[in-house]
């Protein structure tokens, strides 16, 4: 073989090389930001994922990776549901450590309406409501500029569970009027499970709203009563 061609592919096997590297740095990176921040999903990064895990499963993935604040956070709404108190207090501080850390990351990677809304989940389990509702104003917001640029995007199944997470995030926030604007979004999108409408925590300050009543009543093909008719 020429020299000259010697040199060629010994520059191709050195750039296949460096190539190679990098491509895993990157994987590793990827693993490592999920294994700390988790995916986002339906429910406000519920759907398949910490928020609709059994809580066997989410204890055992708090105790597998002590450094995720979000399952933690998650997991202390069960044991606070239990009425655990002190445990799950224990567990919000310290996934609220976490992820402040996150958010403050150096470039920014971490200030993201996940952690906003796990952070406001965390402050409000301590009872520290005011912080909790700028929290959720703030995962608000990033959801909104996601919504209003989404409405250009073909992908009606996409929009709908965006704007259903723009409902949750509104209601946490205080948003009524918001997020049941957002709500009756998803639902003309297509959003039909009425498995997360009727048990999804993050509604809960809607439920009694008549607005969300008629949603529902939609969602289940069921015709809204009209006003003034009986509860059946």
């Amino acid at each position: 073989m020429k020299p000259a061609n010697v040199l060629v592919l010994l520059l191709a096997i050195a750039i296949g090389t460096v190539a190679a590297v990098v491509s895993m740095r990157s994987v590793w990176k990827d693993a490592e930001r999920l294994a700390f921040h988790g995916r986002p999903g339906m429910g406000a990064f519920g759907g398949g994922n910490y928020q609709w895990m059994s809580d066997d499963q989410l204890e055992a993935l708090v105790a597998r990776t002590p450094e995720n604040g979000l399952a933690m956070v998650q997991f202390a709404r069960r044991v606070e549901s239990r009425g655990e108190i002190d445990r799950a207090r224990q567990l919000y501080k310290s996934g609220l450590e976490k992820i402040e850390r996150w958010i403050h990351e150096a470039g920014g990677r971490g200030d993201v309406k996940e952690n906003w809304y796990h952070k406001g989940l965390a402050l409000r389990g301590l009872g520290l409501e005011r912080e909790a509702t700028s929290a959720f104003h703030r995962s608000f917001a990033f959801q909104r500029v996601l919504c209003e640029r989404l409405l250009e995007d073909p992908r009606e199944r996409l929009r709908a569970e965006e704007f259903y997470n723009l409902a949750c995030f509104g209601a946490l926030a205080g948003l009524e009027d918001e997020a049941l604007d957002a709500l009756d979004r998803a639902i003309a999108f297509g959003f039909s499970r009425l498995d997360l409408l009727q048990r999804d925590m993050d509604l809960d300050a809607l439920r009694e709203h008549p607005r969300f009543i008629a949603m529902l009543a939609r969602v289940e093909g069921v015709p809204a009563l009209a006003d003034g008719d009986p509860s059946p």
